[in-house]
């Protein structure tokens, strides 16, 4: 097949259009034949321009978004980065980017680089990768971006040649900081992490003395500190490495020992380099699709995909969203290939993709890089490192002002404050001194203070705000109308305690569902229930009783209403009536969930739901879950989830997840690992953090293990699983928070000794630390025995202190303590707590 022939031609006719339109700010659409082309753009940093680009053409949909960049861009950087210092660990691009973020420098634009270990060492490129200089991991030969200290660019094969030298032999090294195998020779830097985290035994020579960050092309000496033979995991000190040697490489080596000098040199066939991250395929070569395209046997198959090139002094880095039908279907390589052909491309490498693919960028009024496309996951995946776009250009006078909306529409005496940003000459967000910001409006049909509120006049018609700062200005259009097709109100949900207030906002629309803005005071408001009253202002107060309602907002024939509750009282998120919404869900066991029957526990009512599980024969991480199909919402803002849970005594982890009002997953733990000790019904509960983006989703509760001695078949119940949002009710066992002795010093005199199990010399105090979430421990319940006999126990209720001091040296012997209490509404300590001691 001749390589220019390509299958799909329809970039060739979109890509002309684009050397039309390569300046275009914003929203430029083109069309030519059967394709047609969506194009937004803008200049983000110095010497770069950002693109989102949408080809919609008869062989598919292809989102595309491309940041290119000048390599001789005053004050710009193309860097790579990492999940960070500690050690291989993958991380999200955006966290990478922000890892990199200050007043001096700013990521503008990043995409996720190589393909990585998901499974063993979660983050571990594939490929060599070099950070500033320093080499993380590297292997004999990979196709790379590389990034010299001149910040020159290139698309190339990388060489490693690298050797142990001890006492004039040389012993070839396999890679750096990879798993070490059969016949292998391999180094570890402490970016590889704490261990070396082997799977095969080998012999490990730990050897200090070496000057690090480990860099390429330089001779290195040491001493060998320790040699470990027959071991897998050996600690990597902090000032030095681990040389791990098997079979073969090891033999040269007969001899060696403690205190002899070794050295080492790794090698690669291009110099000075700073950044180097590995790909592939490799897509272009010299301008032309590269020969090994043709033996990737999945080079034909669409997917997210993310790709960087070269041309001339120019960087292109691109993604392309997919497995998305109706908004994006990936493309294949080749498809890749010729769409970068069409830009101008040269020399080009194919990086991670899939649910990888991400690209990041800092648009015009952004503080911070955000993610711009839409990954196959739904949120951005964890990834093993990243390409960087880095402006260190200086923070400078404005030079452009703009509007966050282009134009606004607003109702008839309504106010709003028209929010802007300013930038400097590189496209730096700089902050506004708010004292040195002029407004304007016409004057004849609105008019604006200095504080910057717009309030508009009585009767629709055209109208602007004009603003000054320094020597940035700008414009935006105001329409002031006098009719909304549809409103909404903004509150998602109303839930106070009587005489609690809040300030009700609402949004309107016109006849094309455009936005309009209005004020709260504009708005006809009413409430149904008898659950309070709003005022003129549009601030409703909730009445002085309980109870539940609505509170609806009017203007003209447009009706929008929201549900509202006075007194926080805790919500059941899920009673398990039905399970329509519910399903078992599975990782490494078998699960299943059906309602209790007759003879089966119920805490409430009638009905339980009962989670079957089964975690035998598994390796790795098992868990089995109550899965809601759609996640339950959560009204307003609980302190705490909770639920009661009827326990096996099966020791494993119980946890759930919500999703916030950001998309985002959030783990939450009912128990700590190994935490479900008990037998019966138990409620469980997790605070919610205060500055979680609320309103939350339930989408899971599930128990998980980690331990395979702890794997087992078995079933737990759970009923009525609650959002708290104070603690007026005590539903909570008492607890046992720690035994005596608890402080480090005692436990120092102790030898050392965490607890009293296995205490082998004479105790001065006996006892516990109790706690109670509730309204307090019941003093007259609690009860200490020794070897079954009753002690007469001190309590502090401050403290939760319960203690025994013997009058007499205890004879040598074990000795078991035992403690039962309950709290003031009759929970009692589930599971029942005790340990022993000995005594010599």
């Amino acid at each position: 097949m001749n390589k220019m022939n390509l299958k799909n031609k329809f970039f060739a006719k979109a890509l002309a259009l684009l050397v039309i339109a390569s300046m275009t700010f914003p929203g430029a659409v083109y069309s030519q034949g059967a394709v047609k082309l969506i194009e937004n753009g803008q200049h983000i940093g110095p010497g770069t321009y950002y693109r989102n680009m949408n080809y919609i053409t008869p062989n598919g949909k292809f989102m595309v978004n491309m940041v290119e960049c000048r390599f001789d861009a005053e004050y710009l950087k193309i860097e790579t980065a990492d999940g960070g210092p500690d050690g291989i660990i993958n991380k999200p691009v955006s966290y990478q980017a922000l890892q990199k973020t200050d007043n001096e420098r700013r990521v503008i634009g990043a995409i996720n680089g190589d393909f990585f270990d998901m499974t063993t060492i979660k983050g571990l490129t594939y490929g060599t990768s070099i950070i500033k200089g320093e080499i993380k991991t590297a292997i004999k030969t990979s196709t790379v971006l590389g990034i010299t200290d001149s910040g020159d660019c290139f698309i190339d094969t990388l060489n490693m040649d690298a050797a142990v030298i001890y006492k004039n032999k040389q012993i070839p090294i396999h890679a750096v900081n990879r798993l070490r195998w059969v016949d292998q020779a391999m180094i570890y830097t402490p970016s590889f992490g704490k261990t070396t985290l082997n799977t095969t035994t080998g012999t490990d020579f730990i050897v200090k003395g070496i000057e690090l960050p480990l860099k390429a092309n330089k001779a290195y000496s040491g001493v060998i500190d320790k040699i470990v033979p027959n071991t897998k995991i050996t600690e990597i000190p902090a000032d030095g490495m681990v040389i791990s040697f098997h079979g073969k490489a090891l033999e040269q080596l007969a001899g060696a020992s403690a205190g002899d000098e070794i050295s080492f040199q790794i090698n690669l066939d291009k110099q000075n380099l700073d950044f180097v991250v590995a790909g592939a395929p490799r897509l272009l070569e010299n301008g032309q699709p590269a020969a090994e395209l043709a033996s990737r046997t999945d080079a034909k198959q669409r997917h997210p995909r993310t790709a960087v090139g070269i041309k001339d002094n120019k960087l292109y880095m691109v993604t392309v969203d997919g497995r998305q039908p109706g908004y994006s279907d990936g493309m294949n390589l080749y498809e890749m290939a010729e769409f970068l052909l069409g830009q101008g491309v040269k020399d080009a490498i194919n990086l991670d993709g899939g649910g990888s693919t991400t690209m990041t960028v800092k648009t015009q009024g952004a503080a911070a890089v955000k993610l711009v496309n839409n990954p196959s996951d739904g949120r951005e995946r964890h990834v093993g490192n990243s390409i960087q776009l880095v402006s260190e250009a200086p923070l400078s006078d404005p030079t452009m002002l703009r509007f966050y909306d282009t134009s606004v529409k607003v109702f008839k005496n309504s106010t709003f404050k028209p929010a802007f940003y300013a930038m400097d000459k590189y496209y730096n967000l700089l902050t506004i001194d708010a004292a040195k910001v002029k407004y304007e409006a016409d004057g004849k049909t609105a008019k604006i203070g200095q504080d910057g509120i717009y309030t508009a006049g009585s009767k629709a018609g055209k109208s602007y705000v004009d603003v000054v700062y320094g020597e940035a200005k700008g414009r935006m259009p105001v329409e002031i109308v006098d009719k909304v097709s549809a409103l909404a109100v903004a509150n998602e949900f109303v839930h106070l305690d009587p005489g609690e207030k809040v300030q009700m906002q609402v949004k309107a629309y016109d006849e094309n569902g455009a936005g309009i803005i209005i004020s709260p005071s504009a708005v006809k408001w009413t409430v149904t229930g008898g659950i309070g009253t709003v005022d003129a202002k549009g601030v409703f107060t909730a009445g002085n009783k309980n109870g539940s309602g609505k509170i609806s907002a009017a203007i003209g024939a447009a009706k929008a209403e929201v549900g509202a509750k006075n007194g926080k009282t805790p919500v059941v998120v899920a009673d398990f009536g039905t399970l329509n919404n519910v399903e078992a869900k599975f990782i490494r066991s078998t699960a299943a969930v059906r309602h209790n029957q007759k003879e089966e526990p119920v805490r409430l009512g009638k009905i339980s739901l009962r989670l079957d599980y089964n975690f035998e024969n598994t390796v790795g991480t098992s868990a089995a879950y109550v899965s809601f199909k759609e996640p339950v919402k959560i009204i307003g803002k609980p302190i705490e989830l909770g639920a009661w849970v009827y326990g096996d005594g099966s020791s494993h982890w119980l946890r759930g997840n919500y999703i916030n009002s950001a998309g985002e997953r959030k783990v939450f733990n009912f128990t700590e690992a190994g935490g479900l000790d008990w037998h019966g019904w138990k409620y469980v509960y997790a605070e919610l953090p205060d500055n979680e983006k609320y309103p939350i989703a339930l989408e899971q509760l599930y128990l998980a293990e980690t331990e395979e001695n702890r794997k087992n078949a078995g079933s737990i119940y759970f009923d009525d699983v609650m959002a708290i949002y104070k603690l007026e009710n005590d539903y909570y066992d008492p607890v046992i928070v720690s035994k005596l002795p608890e402080s480090a010093e005692e436990l120092e005199k102790l030898k050392g000794i965490k607890g009293l199990e296995g205490l082998e010399v004479q105790p001065q105090e006996i006892g516990v630390i109790a706690a109670d979430r509730g309204i307090g421990i019941d003093p007259a319940s609690i009860k200490m025995y020794i070897n079954d006999t009753a002690v007469k126990a001190k309590y502090e209720p401050e403290t939760g202190k319960i203690s025994y001091i013997p009058a007499n040296a205890l004879a040598s012997g074990e000795y078991k303590v035992r403690i039962t209490l309950r709290d003031k509404v009759g929970h009692q300590l589930n599971p029942e707590y005790s340990y022993t001691f000995k005594v010599k």
